[in-house]
């Protein structure tokens, strides 16, 4: 049975820690509640990654979203996974990217350059 990964709410603190991804291009590294989630590259030129890490078995809810709520993209990631979005054809600017679901999710700015 796959848990549901909540994560809080955190959107405007300063800034996270950065690592390298596997591509070689910095990465924002996300922990939270046992799970890890890394997030590159960041501002994009449309595709970008999320790279989810757990000791634990289990899923977590993945959205991106525009600068009115509206969500353009949705999985759902099992841990050790790898999602890849392809922003390459929407308008520039600014989205976020949601993860969990309900009144704890963690959200992240994507920059679509």
């Amino acid at each position: 049975m796959s848990k549901i990964v909540l994560l809080a709410l955190v959107v405007g603190l300063s800034s996270l820690p950065m690592m390298a991804s596997q591509t070689g291009a910095p990465a924002e590294s996300i922990v939270a509640q046992g799970v890890e989630i890394s997030l590159f590259p960041n501002p994009t030129n449309g595709v970008f990654y999320v790279d989810i890490r757990s000791a634990a078995e289990s899923s977590v809810k993945v959205k991106v979203v525009n600068m009115i709520g509206q969500t353009l993209r949705e999985a759902e990631a099992s841990v050790g996974e790898r999602l890849t979005f392809d922003m390459s054809n929407s308008p520039k600017g600014v989205y976020f990217l949601q993860i969990g679901e309900g009144s704890e999710r963690l959200t992240r700015r994507i920059v679509v350059q």
